[in-house]
């Protein structure tokens, strides 16, 4: 690998598009990559129609698809936006595979 002080992409989160939180003890969180760089951090999860279904502040690779009701999530695509305080916000979508 490249040593971290010469890679220009070092502090850059990398966001998945896919995980499969069937407790299979394989992909079970949505894992954000460099998250441990920002603390101070928003994640939001919302449903094909605009429903918020999760938020954490501080999150930090926690997320196993369980919605803010506390059930799983349907099978299906997702709509994330993951704000770093004082930084960046990144928007996009996910799919979640059970």
């Amino acid at each position: 690998g490249t040593p971290n002080d010469k890679d220009k992409d070092f502090d850059t989160v990398l966001i998945p598009n896919a995980f499969s939180p069937n407790e299979d003890g394989i992909n079970d969180s949505f894992i954000i990559q460099r998250i441990s760089l920002y603390k101070q951090n928003t994640l939001q999860i919302y449903s094909r129609t605009g429903l918020l279904v999760y938020e954490a502040r501080g999150y930090h690779n926690q997320w196993k698809g369980i919605g803010i009701d506390g059930k799983k999530v349907p099978q299906g695509y997702y709509f994330y936006k993951f704000t770093i305080k004082d930084k960046a916000t990144q928007e996009g979508w996910l799919y979640i595979n059970y």
